[in-house]
């Protein structure tokens, strides 16, 4: 097969290489004239394991990049892989990036190629849109046009393994647009999953991360909970997992990311007033609350005079990621700072560049410069690296005096507890404590 991939962000290029290795020709398209030269360089615009090895294996080889598709180019499907952001007080979904990606393919689209959408969106819109428009552009009845969704599922830092490893769904509206949709999907698994009609497979997206977030938000409730009454949080949730298979609530923690903090608002943009729509943007709220809690905890404990430190900029830490989209390390920064704070930034696997580039403050190099500058440090990712740093090193940049970090995982190993000098909280005490200060 040919296939056009429309725009080669975390998406579009992880499932481009993965492809390409398994022998499809990808011709990917990018607007972005960094990224594009990133590319053709062969490297990847962001850290994910061995990515730059394998795109090195296959660029110029199976996989082409340019700014657009050439006018008559053959191909055998499109793939759209573009982001789908928010706008507004009232977190509508922009589908101005949409309509332009449909528009870049509109050079070579003839109406015999299958259009694959992978972009997350709301229900009904491949239908409502996206049919109506490749109808537009082509001349051709809706009737005549081969369309088909199929969610991005994977995980950060683990995509190209998961694009051989996971089922994938594929909703389409009609036969044609199934089995050529399924011919691609077939050379990366053998699990392909057809569900019968294009809004289905737009809803298992939203499902699956609207899932998480509502899974996550449960922990944090429990959390918030099980300290009105003085207990430690996260010690009363693991003692309710431990050993018991039918529990398996969330441990307390910060919810972000490119999908997980839009998803529930996309889900619910066309869903009717009911329950279920407030049960969904009440959770996703409850984990959004979480930063102005932090927020309060850094105003009642430091002056504006202080320097704030935060390490763990990226979204996540496990599996590791550089990606600071949708960050709640990020929105609790610019809050710290708009309440007139100093901040330090620290991260393990985000470049330095990328942190000063969101001017919010100062960029150290290592942990330990961050811990020697700032009056306090938050950590707020649950990166592996944490568990290796030096003891002897960090009790000689604290010296004798008390100092204090928000180790909002929990993730610091205990040698590192034991530091006499060292005050630890986490999320699972940190109210707690400011209570009976």
């Amino acid at each position: 097969m040919k296939v056009g991939v429309i725009g080669l962000g975390y998406v579009g290029l992880t499932l481009s290489i993965a492809s390409a290795l398994r022998g499809i020709k990808i011709y990917g398209i990018e607007n972005n004239s960094a990224t594009l030269e990133s590319i053709q360089g062969g490297k990847a615009h962001f850290y994910e394991p061995f990515i730059d090895e394998l795109l090195q294996l296959c660029i110029d080889r199976n996989f082409f990049v340019s700014k657009t598709f050439e006018k008559g180019q053959d191909l055998d499907a499109f793939i759209i892989t573009i982001g789908t952001p928010l706008i507004g007080d009232d977190k509508k979904v922009n589908y101005q990036f949409l309509l332009s990606s449909l528009d870049a393919l509109a050079a070579c689209y003839t109406g015999k190629e299958v259009v694959i959408l992978r972009s997350t969106i709301s229900v009904g819109t491949t239908r409502k849109i996206v049919l109506p428009y490749l109808s537009k552009i082509s001349g051709l009845p809706e009737s005549k046009i081969k369309v088909a969704f199929c969610p991005e599922r994977t995980i950060e830092g683990k995509a190209i393994e998961e694009l051989y490893s996971l089922p994938q769904v594929i909703g389409a509206n009609n036969s044609e647009s199934f089995e050529m949709a399924s011919l691609f999907f077939k050379t990366l698994t053998d699990s392909i999953i057809q569900v019968p009609s294009l809004e289905m497979a737009e809803l298992v997206k939203l499902f699956n991360n609207t899932y998480r977030d509502v899974h996550f938000a449960m922990g944090n409730a429990f959390n918030e909970i099980a300290q009105s009454f003085g207990i430690d949080g996260y010690s009363a949730i693991e003692a309710a997992n431990k050993g018991y298979k039918r529990s398996n609530i969330g441990l307390p923690g910060y919810v972000g990311g490119p999908c997980l903090e839009k998803d529930p608002y996309i889900l619910s943009e066309n869903m009717p007033n009911h329950n279920g729509k407030n049960f969904i943007i009440n959770s996703r709220k409850y984990n959004e609350s979480l930063e102005d809690s932090t927020l309060n905890w850094v105003k009642s404990n430091y002056s504006p005079k202080a320097i704030i430190g935060i390490s763990g900029l990226a979204f996540k830490g496990i599996p590791e990621t550089s990606d600071l989209r949708g960050s709640v390390a990020v929105n609790i920064a610019r809050k710290i700072v708009l309440a007139g704070f100093k901040v330090a930034l620290h991260d393990f696997t985000a470049k330095n560049e990328e942190l000063a580039d969101l001017n919010l403050g100062e960029v150290s190099t290592d942990f330990f410069e961050l811990v020697e500058k700032a009056e306090t440090v938050l950590i707020m990712n649950n990166s592996k690296r944490y568990l290796n740093i030096d003891k002897s090193k960090l009790e000689k940049v604290i010296g004798s005096a008390k100092y204090t970090i928000f180790d909002s995982w929990n993730i610091l190993p205990q040698e590192i507890k034991n530091i006499e000098a060292l005050d630890i909280k986490t999320l699972g005490n940190y109210k707690i404590l400011e209570h009976d200060e």
